[in-house]
């Protein structure tokens, strides 16, 4: 009789340890990633690469602007 009480007591004392129900859900942040510097950069270079290019294919006129050699 002094085991089933001994029991008893036990199982009430640890109950109270498991009280409180569910914990309220932890959320993570949602992760935002920012554009690299880089991509913006490049919408830039390549009209100029074009700008530099155009130039040099003009002024590499092989007739020297219409004129002939004598």
């Amino acid at each position: 009789m002094k085991l089933l009480k001994a029991t008893a007591i036990a199982l009430l004392a640890a109950t109270p340890s498991f009280a409180g129900g569910l914990a309220a859900p932890v959320m993570e942040p949602e992760v935002i990633e920012e554009e690299s510097a880089a991509t913006s950069r490049a919408g830039i270079i390549v009209p100029i690469l074009a700008i530099l290019l155009i130039g040099l294919a003009l002024s590499r006129d092989n007739n020297g602007g219409g004129q002939t050699p004598e």
